[in-house]
């Protein structure tokens, strides 16, 4: 977790700088590869130091603030990431679907500042409910011993009170993983389908090379959009499978105590890879950053 969230902080942060640092060299997927990097600081900063205190105590222990703030920061930040990856793929398409390369129509800054704008806003809106519907809350423990009464502990947790929170955790599911991640398959799908098997007869060499350049930004979201969905199923299936599943008291122990850390470990890593693998992709990016520094 120490290394994760140290890798996390500096990587985003050092792609934050330096893509604000060179303004001039970008266009709109960069913004939104910027916006998707402060999303992945913001869980860092706020989410990883916290699900690990809270993976290594039993109890509670960041009170009834941090408890309704973690979650919804953490909730907050993903929908940001992921619904920047599906702003992401419309902008590519606007691109990729045209069959004159030389023919660029990215998003203007207005239109990606309006849009930014628009994936917060829905992204807390959609994290909204979670956050209300945290309560801190003491739970008190009965312990045994040879079947006889022992002693009573007071537990301090942090759990969602509400009656519809199988309702909730179905939609996150829908609203924040699976719609976004169909909707810009499909327009990957199609953005290859024109840029590798559709491409118009007689392209000169400038059209050529500027079909190269995009095969090779397609290839690196696929790759970011592929690792975003393998690192947040597992995290998913968890959630889903407590709120669904009927599980035995043993069984949430051990969901609890090692299933989630690990899942959350996962899900975490993803913040912390896709600005090296935007570097990977991007050549000119890292001379950028070589002169910058």
């Amino acid at each position: 977790y120490v290394v994760i969230c140290l890798m996390c902080i500096v990587f985003n942060g050092l792609l934050c700088w330096l893509i604000w640092k060179t303004p001039e060299e970008h266009k709109s997927t960069d913004y939104f590869i910027l916006n998707l990097a402060i999303s992945d600081l913001l869980v860092g900063i706020f989410c990883i130091p916290f699900t690990l205190i809270n993976h290594i105590y039993t109890e509670n222990q960041l009170g009834d603030v941090m408890c309704k703030m973690t979650p919804f920061i953490q909730g907050t930040a993903v929908g940001s990431s992921v619904f920047t990856l599906a702003a992401v793929a419309v902008d590519r398409r606007r691109v990729g679907g045209i069959h004159q390369a030389q023919l660029v129509v990215h998003f203007t800054g207005r239109q990606v500042a309006v849009t930014v704008g628009t994936i917060w806003v829905a992204s807390t809106a959609t994290m909204l409910p979670q956050a209300l519907s945290l309560i801190h809350k003491c739970a008190v423990i009965l312990i045994m011993l040879l079947m006889k009464f022992c002693c009573i502990h007071l537990f301090s947790l942090c759990v969602e009170d509400w009656p519809l929170i199988q309702l909730y955790t179905l939609l996150l599911f829908v609203i924040c993983y699976l719609v976004p991640l169909l909707v810009t398959g499909g327009l990957y799908i199609t953005i290859c389908i024109h840029l590798w098997y559709k491409r118009p007869p007689g392209e000169d060499d400038a059209a050529r090379q500027k079909t190269q350049k995009m095969k090779q930004v397609i290839k690196m979201l696929i790759t970011i959009v592929a690792m975003f969905a393998l690192s947040w199923l597992p995290l998913y299936a968890c959630w889903i499978l407590e709120d669904f599943g009927r599980l035995a008291f043993g069984e949430r122990v051990i969901m609890m105590s090692y299933v989630n850390p690990i899942a959350h470990l996962l899900a975490f890593s993803n913040s912390c890879v896709n600005p090296v693998v935007f570097v990977y992709f991007r050549p000119q990016l890292r001379r950028e950053g070589c002169q910058a520094l």
